[in-house]
Order: C-alpha cells, then sequence, then structure tokens
C-alpha cells in the first residue's frame, strides 16, 4: 500500500465531501449559522472574510483587506490595482472582484496561484475527476440552510 492509501484507511478520495463536514458540523450546531470559504480563494475575498469574522458589513473600511492578495500578484501590477481602487473605488463587493480579476489576469504570479501535485496514485485524470467532484461539492455547500459562502 502506498502511503497515501495507508492514510485513507480504506476511504476513496472520490468519496471525500467537504459538504460532509458541513453538515456534521449542522448537526452538532443545528441552530448555528457557518461562513465558509474555499482556501484557494482566500487572498481574493480576504477582506470579506475578515468582515464576516468580525461581524461588519462591507460598507466598513478595514485595513489590510489586500495583503494576501500582495502575494500572489505581481508588484507592479498591485501597484497599478491599488491605484486603480483608489481612484475608482468599488461601490460593491461583486463590483471590487471583478476589478481583482481583471488585474489577476494580467498580474498573477503563476508560481504562486498553480500548485503542483506530485503524489504517487493521481495522474491528471484523477485530478480532473476530483476538482470536477469538489466544484459539485462547493456548489451544493453554497445552497444549504443556514451556511453562506464567500467566493470570489
Amino acid at each position: 500500500a502506498t502511503a497515501l492509501e495507508t492514510y485513507l484507511k480504506g476511504f476513496h478520495l472520490t468519496d471525500i465531501r467537504w459538504s460532509d463536514v458541513v453538515r456534521r458540523i449542522q448537526h452538532v450546531l443545528p441552530n448555528a449559522s457557518l461562513t465558509v470559504w474555499c482556501n484557494e480563494d482566500t487572498p481574493l475575498i480576504w477582506a470579506e472574510i475578515v468582515r464576516a469574522m468580525a461581524g461588519i458589513g462591507s460598507e466598513q473600511r478595514i485595513t489590510g483587506g489586500f495583503d494576501l492578495l500582495s502575494s500572489i500578484m505581481a508588484p507592479e501590477g498591485m501597484k497599478r490595482f491599488l491605484s486603480y481602487i483608489k481612484a475608482h473605488p468599488p461601490q460593491s463587493d461583486a463590483q471590487k472582484r471583478r476589478i481583482i480579476s481583471a488585474f489577476m489576469d494580467k498580474y498573477a504570479l503563476d508560481e504562486e496561484i498553480e500548485e503542483e501535485i506530485d503524489v504517487p496514485g493521481i495522474d491528471q485524470e484523477m485530478i480532473e475527476v476530483l476538482t470536477e467532484i469538489y466544484e459539485q461539492d462547493i456548489e451544493m455547500i453554497g445552497q444549504m440552510t443556514n451556511v453562506r459562502l464567500i467566493e470570489p
């Protein structure tokens, strides 16, 4: 058995779902409202995550809302992005996400946003299968009652 198979203890990667984790939390805490997000999206939505954790609205200004974005965007792009939003303040989180997306298209640091997966037994075909399952699972989580999914 490979180290991965030993770690999974009989589970198959295609059977693992984040929605199951959310359901278990809801089972234990049925009246709780949950806010969740995909870790890979964190640099793009950091300000929204901070506001959600602090319980403040999107109109409240915060410091450091773009700190993580600077870790995945070229310095020149970050400089231009900050200059742009200062001159054209976004009127909503949705508009801010569109602006970030436009700058990421041009200035993203590929080595910071592309993850190399080198695990024995996981080939490109398996990665594509797992990605599809993951995306469907995230969509399901976004439709769950009392769950707020923050997305870019």
